[in-house]
């Protein structure tokens, strides 16, 4: 190899460099936006976290919040008796690779604080945030 191609190869191999540094610090948000004249974000410090794993993974729509404890919110008023089988649509998934019977998966969290996991063999139409009530073996919208 020539030293004019060893210096070309470099001066190349350089420029991809800057390039992929210029564009990581652009999606971080480290640049200024040029068009708006707007500063750049400043990027979150890292939180130390602490306590014990979950029970189980987190699905999507579910997340583990650490640090001090907040206010609780507001809860609804409740009926005069407790309902032993009430709770709220923690994750709705659809699995293509599963049987057919089986997939749609609905992961309801209980206000007892158990879980459950139901599967659909096609779309049972709750969101995540929707409250309902298991009776019968049925999981029904309240």
């Amino acid at each position: 190899m020539s030293p004019r191609t060893r210096q070309s190869l470099i001066v190349a191999a350089a420029a991809v460099g800057i390039a992929a540094i210029g564009g990581i610090a652009a999606i971080a948000g480290w640049l200024p936006d040029w068009a708006s004249g707007e500063a750049p974000a400043s990027a979150p410090l890292p939180t130390k976290i602490i306590g014990i794993a979950p029970p189980e993974t987190l699905s999507p729509g579910e997340s583990v919040i650490t640090g001090p404890p907040a206010d609780p919110p507001p809860q609804p008023a409740k009926a005069s008796r407790p309902c032993p089988h009430c709770g709220t649509i923690s994750s709705t998934a659809y699995h293509e690779r599963e049987p057919r019977n089986a997939r749609w998966e609905v992961r309801v969290r209980f206000d007892d604080g158990s879980r459950k996991i139901l599967r659909y063999p096609t779309d049972p139409g709750f969101r995540v945030g929707d409250r309902v009530s298991l009776a019968q073996g049925r999981l029904r919208k309240d």
